[in-house]
């Protein structure tokens, strides 16, 4: 599989399993050991495990907008299960 492939993965799989995913504030890790650096910004992301890869810009761009989604999706997860029940209300 060639390495644009295999970033095409990455990112389809952020979009369709966002749950798998962990994010801190240098890296994006999968449960399967995957690590992506996004510690530097957008200039400087890359594949750290399983192997080195270091992505075109129109891959990085690519991985930024998946990035802004999973990290949408868990500020919502986190906002979800953080916010107390509503009373119901009487009418």
């Amino acid at each position: 599989m060639a390495k644009k492939e295999r970033l095409d993965v990455i990112i389809n799989d952020m979009k369709r399993n966002p749950h798998h995913w962990r994010l801190d504030q240098f890296r994006v890790m999968h449960r399967n050991g995957m690590k992506i650096w996004i510690g530097n910004g957008f200039f400087g992301y890359h594949v750290e495990q399983p192997n080195y890869y270091e992505p075109t810009l129109r891959e990085k761009w690519q991985l930024h907008k998946a990035l802004r989604r999973l990290r949408a999706y868990i500020a919502d997860y986190i906002a979800d299960k953080r916010t107390p029940p509503q009373p119901p209300t009487t009418s």
